[in-house]
């Protein structure tokens, strides 16, 4: 046994000093595995980023969509559906808010403003604001089917992006029932 260490050790102490140097074969082959592993390397770096930037997407969505249904929720529980004002067309929402007079939700320019929101001042309706004001990205958007039903809204609340020529849903959710305390 110890003389099967001392040969071991022999040899190692031989490739150590030996000045020979490596021949092309090995160098080639180095190189041919040290490229490999560079590719493998940026591909899953690429991936990873990729993977990142989806998520964070669809993060944002989810947010933009949960804070847009608090809003709505917040202005729409108080609305007076038996007032003269009250009208739902197309996207638009008119109605007497108890304390707040008379409101206007639609979105604004389809595919590009989301739902937005104005108020009724010296016989006009204000500019339309963004419903959720700190949208952080300009290609997404909340989009919205408004309904009402003898005594509740029914809505259908998504959060969409523009890409390109076309638009995509990222998250949604359908038939949301907002029952108005005056009703």
């Amino acid at each position: 046994m110890k003389e099967n260490n001392m040969s071991v050790l022999k040899s190692i102490s031989e490739k150590i000093t030996d000045s020979r140097g490596f021949t092309l074969t090995e160098t080639l082959s180095t190189i041919i595995i040290m490229s490999m592993v560079g590719i493998m390397v940026a591909t899953g770096m690429t991936t990873m980023a990729r993977v990142h930037r989806q998520m964070t997407e669809y993060e944002e969505a989810q947010m933009l969509l949960a804070n847009t249904l608090t809003l709505l929720k917040d202005k729409l529980i108080y609305a007076k559906p038996d007032s003269e004002t009250f009208s739902v067309e197309s996207g638009t929402l008119t109605f007497e808010h108890a304390s707040e007079g008379i409101i206007r939700l639609n979105t604004v320019s389809e595919g590009t403003g989301g739902l937005a929101i104005s108020y009724k001042k010296d016989g006009g309706f204000t500019a339309p604001q963004p419903l959720v004001g700190y949208q952080k990205k300009e290609d997404i958007f909340t989009d919205w089917n408004v309904t009402y039903d003898d005594d509740h809204f029914d809505i259908d609340l998504s959060v969409k992006k523009k890409e390109n020529d076309s638009i995509i849903e990222l998250v949604g959710i359908e038939h949301i029932k907002i029952v108005p305390v005056n009703a």
